[in-house]
């Protein structure tokens, strides 16, 4: 069944953005090693009704079918904004040169996607993405910062109980939809502040 992508047409925190997920696994991207597992409202999520859907999207991923029948939906479906990895991360330099390469393709779309796999964005600065596409490198508490490993020109996305936290960085509002800041936060040069959900 990997002809079929599971795309979520939205959901309480995002309104109707549309996004696409992988498995909130090392399979799926994950960091085998990311503090934030345990609290990881994607896993809980995913062990109880997404297994199926986001496996299949991974599946695609392996089969190379996955960009092309994302293409097929974009052109359908034609959205304003979307949002890459909901659940799951980035799984390799091959994805993200690709999801580039995907986003140029699509210019009058909007993407973004939150990240933790920091060493594959260290040497792409984001001014060097296409326009339409904005990396949040994701932060959690105790774990080593973008800017401690080398990523440090990208916004970063802090949890509300994190003390390294910027003065300056906005607050989520919790609607995507209506608000829409983190689509731009790299060329406004600010973070972003989020509930632990």
């Amino acid at each position: 069944m990997a002809d079929i992508l599971c795309i979520t047409e939205g959901n309480t925190k995002m309104g109707t953005i549309p996004s696409i997920s992988f498995p909130a696994t090392p399979q799926g991207g994950c960091p085998p090693n990311a503090p934030c597992r345990k609290k990881c409202y994607a896993r809980k999520a995913y062990a109880r009704r997404a297994q199926v859907a986001y496996k299949r999207n991974l599946e695609a991923y392996e089969k190379g079918e996955y960009w092309s029948r994302l293409s097929g939906w974009m052109q359908w479906k034609t959205p304003r904004f979307f949002r890459f990895n909901v659940s799951g991360d980035v799984l390799s330099e091959k994805y993200v040169a690709e999801m580039i390469e995907f986003c140029r393709e699509h210019g009058g779309v909007k993407f973004l996607v939150f990240s933790k796999r920091y060493e594959l964005f260290a040497d792409i600065h984001p001014l060097d993405l296409p326009e339409n596409l904005s990396v949040v490198l994701s932060a959690w508490p105790g774990w080593a910062t973008p800017r401690e490993v080398g990523a440090g020109h990208y916004p970063v996305a802090w949890i509300e109980t994190d003390p390294r936290a910027p003065e300056g960085a906005i607050p989520c509002q919790g609607h995507c939809d209506t608000c829409g800041v983190c689509w731009g936060l790299a060329r406004r040069g600010i973070d972003v502040v989020l509930p632990l959900h």
